[in-house]
């Protein structure tokens, strides 16, 4: 299977459970060149958005699944990707004046910046 994917925003607040199913809301991005992403990325935002608001051990969960079907990366890249996550997410809090919840995406970044390879 291709490790790329037609791009969709998976942040959680895209995700809607009906029948049992997962839809998401915005499936397309605006610009072109954003129609194509790498699958572990779209794996990533969701999984940040559940470590973030609900805990590292239950976003495990979505890595475990995906790895049944798809190779893992490297830890450095699920860094950078719950990184840029988690910084897409925290600016888009701010914008509907949730500080505190964008606070805990700060959080969760500070975290993870130490792990990078310096």
């Amino acid at each position: 299977m291709s490790d790329t994917t037609f791009a969709i925003d998976s942040q959680s607040d895209n995700i809607l459970i009906l029948d049992n199913k997962i839809e998401f809301l915005d499936i397309i991005p605006p610009k072109e060149s954003w129609h194509i992403q790498d699958l572990f990325f779209t794996i990533s935002r969701a999984a940040t958005d559940v470590s973030v608001l609900q805990s590292p051990e239950k976003a495990k969960v979505i890595y475990t699944t995906y790895a049944k079907h798809f190779s893992l990366p490297s830890e450095e890249v699920r860094i950078v990707y719950e990184i840029k996550s988690a910084l897409i997410k925290a600016a888009y809090m701010y914008v509907l004046k949730k500080p505190k919840i964008a606070e805990k995406y700060l959080v969760f970044i500070d975290g993870l910046l130490p792990m990078l390879p310096k």
